[in-house]
């Protein structure tokens, strides 16, 4: 899901209130809001709102594309503890599991820091465009595509050939099992062929056909 993660990714960013999405910091004047007005612990404080909100954020996106505690999310943790041969000792385990998803999240503090030290700041009207024109009609797009995907793979696998339109079902008299009046019987064969070979009108034309002949 590489347009999902990519498109929770920049929301990511400007929900933190971080570069290039720091309107919050830049919407006056770069030395207004609260960098004047605080000081001391309270100015701390915002940073601190600001660094458990990265570090939240990171977290939920290690747990929804990066596979959480699992090495690759191709890669289960089982196979890594059978490679490493520690699957018998869960709490050998349990702290590997613990390393590999505090590593995926502090990876993504440090991409957040880069981030802002190299991407310039938005305009707010670039911003504003960016979020309605650009992502969120990429978000809905990317929701159908996936939604029709399941369904499609979900009635394949169901047995029902949804590439192809539904036929009508065949009708209940066509069918010899579902009515006995159509079914094959000697006796009702034997009484048609006597009944033709006493019809007028085929004694009339093998007549002609004879006479011809």
């Amino acid at each position: 899901m590489p347009v999902s993660a990519f498109i929770f990714l920049i929301s990511l960013f400007a929900e933190t209130n971080r570069l290039p999405f720091d309107m919050a910091e830049g919407e006056a004047d770069l030395v207004g809001g609260f960098h004047t007005e605080y000081g001391s612990l309270k100015w701390g404080l915002f940073f601190v709102a600001e660094y458990s909100h990265m570090l939240i954020g990171s977290a939920v996106f290690v747990l929804l594309f990066l596979g959480g505690w699992n090495p690759l999310p191709w890669v289960p943790l089982a196979d890594l503890a059978a490679w490493l041969h520690v699957a018998s000792y869960p709490i050998i385990l349990g702290l590997l599991s613990i390393g590999i998803f505090l590593g995926k999240v502090l990876f993504f503090i440090f991409v957040f820091m880069w981030v802002r030290w190299t991407v310039p700041r938005f305009r707010y009207d670039q911003v504003m465009t960016l979020g309605w024109q650009k992502l969120l009609p990429l978000a809905i797009g990317n929701l159908i595509v996936y939604a029709l995907a399941i369904a499609a793979i979900q009635l394949h696998l169901a047995g029902w050939p949804w590439w192809r339109w539904p036929r009508a079902a065949p009708r209940p008299w066509r069918s010899p099992s579902t009515c006995p009046a159509k079914s094959f019987s000697p006796e009702r064969h034997a009484l048609r062929r006597r009944t033709q070979s006493l019809s007028p009108s085929r004694n009339v034309s093998t007549f002609r056909r004879s006479s011809a002949a």
